[in-house]
């Protein structure tokens, strides 16, 4: 069977290998596959009931989901066979940019994953031409895949999908993957059906699988064609796809699925190898000694025995001690791993292949479907510090100025709508990278550096910044990193720390860092350890004669967050405070949570999602309340409805914000800012056992700011994030993020997140 459109992999896998398992995808704690055949069924009944919703050849349908997964394969290939377009989407843009990109994509329908991203999706729809949008998860009162799947039950129209998949040639638009570089708005990348499958086809020379009885892990984001592609390469090889469920479960999901390949990003890589030299680290004795004579040798590693035969004896004794630990704690069949989108260390080239867990380094970029080269064990096809050598059918050169030119099959069509971008990278039919390489005598692919990227300082010294990032990277004690200088007198360096490792390293160090004082509550002066959606208050009124300064430390989260809320146990009558205020047993459901991110987030996002917009049951009313600090607190009973909250409630101390704005006005803009905690009231209909409010960083606001009262004396707050500055030896200076450390004085009405 020729294969020459993206839809023709499933139809030659089911007559090649019709595998059992061609998907796996984890609900809760099953995993559930799909059959070749069962493939090729959901994806004609997906096909047949987009026609009855009136899609044509070349009408444009985005995908965008959270997680890799059985239905994103479907609806791909169920969207491609009657010549429509998918249009994948990255779930972690801005809302902005999702608008954008639909708009200019002309997107008719729409498929998503789960709640978060159809909030966020839902905040620009109608500023788009979406008819529909449906949900891979089942939601309350939306829209689901699985209507589509009704449609098309009925068989009656699939000699109109036939007909379809007929008039899709080679040539014919496949997808629109936007990438938006280094700068401007979103650029929609136009990849043929030929662009892709000749990639696919050109690339499987250069992976060793056992056709038809090998296992993959899948976790890269699949709207990045480099992921799927693969994902068509495994399709091609009979290869069985496991969608891994994060990556924070990737450890427990290769001991489940003892996979033989995967595919990663270097920072994987990376966060997988220094998690076993911790683990190293901490043996004692000759064990301890054993581990590290073995990775020593391991970062020596040259293949084809080009180091010798007493280290190739050495290293055989390796891998019995030491390296089979490694590969059995990656599930134990994991023969080989593709890495791609940025430079590899070598030293983990070394390691890893000398682990016997080779890890073959590629090239490419979305514009080329992606593969250029790519490294293989075979044949002499392995060089470390290379990308590879070129695969069939595609042409580099190298410009006058170093940069990359790559000719061939894979090559894009253009951007779509933009001729002038495409003409500025394209020229005599050849692609025009960015990049920097050169070609070594024996036909393997270097890359040096991106050529947007080299700049120079004042002093006329040219920089490569991915040298010194690589190099930097190394340190355990780095997350991230961007280097920097361009027309300065020196370069520097932005650095995100790897804070797990930090906090592992302070522990282990016994630095101390702050003491936990035991419960939250009224606070004078005191120094903690924060904890992710628990709450402090510091009380401490206005025209206090001393300044307090509580020192708060932790560090800064991401993603989404949840904190559970409950209510109090008081169920008495109504009375009135000592303030004068009305008290019911409702007051008993006061909770204070508080903004668990480094930046301020929006109250009216908050409240959309767990107050107006939320699913139900909604578990919190629609306003939010911050203290102001304006009376002192009360001590004359310590029960009911926790801490004296109503004995210290006067109206005019807090603030009220909803969708009509703040009481009073002017005070609060709307932004609560990293670390401002604030109360909610829960719902006496919500569900006192299970209920929470999340806390969603798409809600991300700019900046890190605290709002702040007109006319207030001034205290001293510190928020300490573990910010330090210091200098490297290497000769500039490198601005570190683990002491995110700012000392000011701040106005008094902070709190971080829990009840009072």
């Amino acid at each position: 069977m020729k294969i020459s459109r993206i839809f023709d992999f499933p139809y030659y896998q089911l007559n090649t290998y019709n595998l059992k398992n061609a998907f796996t995808t984890k609900h809760g704690e099953e995993w559930k596959s799909t059959s070749t055949q069962e493939y090729i069924d959901f994806a004609n009944t997906i096909s047949r009931g987009l026609l009855r919703l009136g899609v044509k050849a070349n009408d444009k349908i985005a995908v965008i989901s959270s997680t890799n997964r059985t239905e994103w394969n479907i609806v791909d290939i169920g969207i491609l066979q009657i010549g429509a377009q998918n249009v994948p989407i990255y779930p972690t843009i801005s809302k902005e940019d999702y608008e954008y990109i639909l708009n200019h994509s002309e997107a008719s329908y729409c498929f998503v994953s789960d709640q978060d991203i159809l909030t966020k999706l839902n905040a620009i729809k109608g500023k788009t031409a979406l008819k529909e949008v449906f949900t891979f998860n089942d939601i309350v009162d939306e829209k689901s895949w699985s209507d589509v799947l009704k449609l098309g039950l009925d068989t009656s129209n699939q000699s109109e999908v036939d007909i379809q998949k007929k008039k899709v040639k080679p040539n014919d638009l496949a997808t629109l993957i936007y990438t938006s570089g280094t700068t401007g708005k979103p650029k929609g990348v136009m990849l043929s059906h030929d662009n892709i499958v000749s990639n696919v086809i050109e690339c499987e020379k250069r992976v060793p699988f056992d056709h038809g009885n090998s296992k993959a892990l899948s976790f890269l984001p699949v709207c990045h064609v480099f992921e799927r592609m693969i994902l068509y390469l495994y399709q091609y090889c009979g290869v069985e796809i496991y969608f891994a469920e994060s990556i924070e479960k990737m450890s427990d999901n290769l001991k489940e699925i003892k996979p033989n390949v995967m595919t990663a990003v270097p920072r994987l890589y990376e966060k997988v190898y220094d998690k076993i030299v911790a683990k190293g680290s901490d043996l004692k004795g000759i064990k301890k000694l054993l581990f590290f004579w073995a990775v020593n040798l391991g970062l020596k590693y040259e293949p084809y025995g080009q180091n010798g035969w007493l280290y190739e004896q050495q290293l055989s004794l390796a891998r019995k001690l030491i390296f089979s630990k490694w590969k059995e704690g990656l599930g134990g069949n994991l023969d080989l791993m593709v890495s791609g989108s940025a430079a590899l260390q070598t030293r983990l080239t070394r390691v890893f292949a000398a682990a016997e867990m080779p890890i073959m380094e590629g090239y490419g970029l979305t514009e080329t479907s992606p593969v250029v080269s790519v490294n293989d064990q075979r044949n002499g096809g392995f060089k470390v510090g290379t990308v590879g050598r070129v695969i069939d059918n595609v042409i580099v050169k190298i410009a006058a100025d170093g940069e990359i030119l790559v000719k061939g099959t894979n090559v894009m069509q253009g951007y779509f709508k933009d001729k002038e971008k495409t003409a500025e990278v394209m020229s005599d039919g050849f692609f025009h990278t960015g990049d920097i390489g050169e070609i070594c005598e024996d036909g393997f692919l270097k890359i040096t550096d991106r050529k947007k990227d080299m700049f120079k300082t004042s002093g006329g010294k040219y920089v490569v910044p991915s040298l010194l990032e690589n190099q930097l990277k190394q340190s355990r004690f780095i997350e991230q990193i961007l280097v920097i200088g361009e027309g300065e007198k020196m370069p520097a360096a932005l650095i995100q720390p790897n804070f797990e490792f930090i906090e592992g390293w302070i522990a282990k160090k016994q630095h101390p860092i702050g003491a936990n004082l035991n419960g939250y509550g009224d606070w004078l002066t005191t120094s903690e350890i924060m904890q992710n959606g628990k709450g402090y208050i510091v009380r401490n009124i206005i025209g206090t004669s001393t300044p307090l300064t509580p020192v708060f430390s932790g560090k800064p989260n991401n993603g989404i967050i949840t904190k559970a809320i409950t209510r109090g146990s008081y169920t008495g009558g109504n009375y009135t405070t000592p303030s004068g205020a009305l008290a019911t047993n409702q007051d008993d459901n006061w909770n204070l949570v508080g903004n668990p991110y480094p930046s301020a987030i929006s109250a009216s996002s908050f409240l959309t999602r767990n107050a107006t917009n939320a699913v139900e049951p909604r578990v919190i009313t629609g306003t939010v309340y911050l203290w102001r600090h304006l009376s002192a607190p009360s001590t004359i009973e310590s029960n009911p409805f926790y801490g004296d909250f109503v004995y210290n409630y006067n109206p005019n101390d807090y603030i009220t914000h909803n969708g009509t704005g703040s009481v009073p006005p002017n005070l609060f803009d709307g932004d609560i800012a990293a670390g401002q905690a604030f109360f909610v009231l829960m719902r006496e209909s919500a569900n006192a056992g299970s209920s929470s409010v999340t806390f969603n960083s798409f809600a991300y606001k700019k900046g890190l700011c605290f709002w702040q009262f007109p006319s207030f004396p001034y205290h001293h707050f510190t928020i300490d994030l573990w910010l330090w500055t210091f200098f490297f030896k290497i000769g500039f200076p490198i601005f570190i993020s683990f002491r995110m450390y700012f000392k000011s004085k701040i106005r008094p009405a902070y709190y971080f997140s829990n009840r009072i």
